[in-house]
């Protein structure tokens, strides 16, 4: 999709670093700018905001451990795709939300990947 290639740890890491600078810029209450030195993102006082009308959740369609553990740390919502979908979907929930008991466990859908082709 045009982006640099990298590995599992490498893509976990990216995602959770993404995910928290999503979530910094929707914070428009926050005052002053986003500053991050993280592995993969650098950003120097990117301005927050605007503050979107309504709550916007983050789902993941992950699967595998690690993305597992951190769509339990860090997503809204878990959404595992039909096509790959692990052999006990029960299990994968579980691993969800097996890493941080604090929170409340992650909402889960089922659902199809489409793709669409323009010609």
């Amino acid at each position: 999709m045009g982006g640099p290639r990298r590995s599992p740890a490498e893509a976990v890491a990216s995602l959770s670093e993404a995910i928290d600078l999503i979530r910094a810029t929707w914070d428009g209450g926050r005052r002053g700018g986003i500053f991050a030195d993280g592995e993969q993102y650098r950003i120097r006082g990117a301005k927050r905001g605007p503050e979107p009308a309504h709550d916007v959740s983050i789902w993941l369609g992950v699967l595998g451990p690690r993305m597992l553990r951190l769509a339990g740390e860090k997503a809204d919502g878990w959404l595992p795709s039909a096509e790959r979908r692990p052999r006990s979907p029960r299990s994968a929930r579980s691993a969800a939300r097996s890493t941080t008991l604090t929170r409340t466990p992650l909402p889960t859908r089922t659902g199809t990947r489409t793709s669409t082709s323009v010609r």
